[in-house]
């Protein structure tokens, strides 16, 4: 996060544009090492993170926001979601906020 902050949005998208196909490279690998299904994915687009700076009063600048470039996966127990973490960790900086679960019933961990 500290070589995102002062950067303009523009360069922000452009570093996550950048960065995107190795985290889904390493997504997919780390999802043959786990046993997972991976899901590939996109860097945010400007209008979501724009929406989310916005409605989050703790963010001073874009550069705080820390998932322009993300990865999913698809897992059948929580102890898959740990592996994935500890090989997320050793190949990325990763801040782990744990388990969230929207009134809908979706889990998931960011």
């Amino acid at each position: 996060m500290e070589g995102q902050r002062g950067k303009s949005l523009d360069d922000l998208l452009a570093m996550a544009a950048e960065n995107q196909p190795r985290l889904n490279a390493d997504v997919e690998a780390i999802a043959r090492e786990v046993g997972v299904k991976p899901v590939k994915a996109s860097p945010k687009s400007r209008e979501r993170v724009i929406e989310k700076f916005e409605q989050d009063a703790g963010y001073s600048e874009y550069g705080e926001l820390v998932d322009m470039a993300r990865a999913s996966f698809v897992i059948n127990d929580p102890a898959q979601a740990d592996r994935i973490v500890e090989a997320l960790r050793r190949r990325f900086g990763v801040f782990d906020k744990g388990w969230a679960e929207q009134r809908t019933g979706y889990v998931d961990r960011k």
